[in-house]
């Protein structure tokens, strides 16, 4: 289906590697890496103490994504541990919206079987030896989040049908989901990178 293959050709970054030849995985593990100190080679320039930011414009277009931003929730209270607090860094970048002329249930099956394997894809490039894959997971609270994938540290035993969201929530980890527009007939990628950093 043509409208699947060009979708799919804008939205992952596997298919739109720079004239540089800038390697997508290179943007998950600066993320990864630098997410306990609050991501800072994505926001050049600014200050600690903020509570938000946004990715450099650089970056975005390197990778040819729309948007993405930067957030810090500090002094957040550790659930079960009185007295003790952790802080939460959470960069989201997401894609261009890609729009269609069909809905979510006539491009269902095409646009999620695409979206699982192209994590896999993913998985297997970037994260193969660092991270597991989660089974594909149906929309959050959010619901214009239609299907979500985690990566995560394989200490982490998580089963299919967890609420992988609530209890990744205080670890470090990476989430790729396909979102739908609540206005018209489009759909995006998001990539989510979460860091829990215990204050005390």
């Amino acid at each position: 289906m043509k409208i699947i293959t060009l979708f799919f050709e804008v939205l992952i970054l596997f298919a739109k590697v720079s004239s540089a030849q800038i390697n997508p995985c290179n943007l998950f593990y600066e993320a990864f890496n630098t997410a306990d100190q609050g991501f800072p080679s994505f926001r050049p320039g600014t200050a600690d103490g903020q509570a938000s930011y946004s990715v450099d414009s650089v970056i975005l277009k390197q990778y040819q994504l729309a948007s993405g931003n930067i957030y810090v929730k500090n002094h957040q209270p550790v659930p079960g541990q009185e007295g003790r607090f952790y802080s939460l860094f959470t960069l989201e970048m997401q894609s261009q919206w890609q729009v269609t002329e069909k809905t979510w249930e006539e491009l269902q099956t095409e646009l999620e079987s695409t979206f699982v394997n192209q994590c896999r894809q993913y998985h297997e490039a970037c994260f193969k030896d660092q991270l597991v894959m989660s089974p594909v997971t149906d929309k959050e609270k959010d619901f214009s989040k239609l299907r979500n994938i985690f990566f995560y540290h394989p200490s982490l035993q998580l089963s299919e049908g967890d609420d992988f969201k609530s209890l990744l929530l205080g670890s470090k980890y990476i989430e790729f989901s396909l979102q739908k527009s609540l206005v018209y007939h489009a759909f995006r990628m998001n990539y989510t990178i979460e860091s829990a950093v215990l204050e005390n």
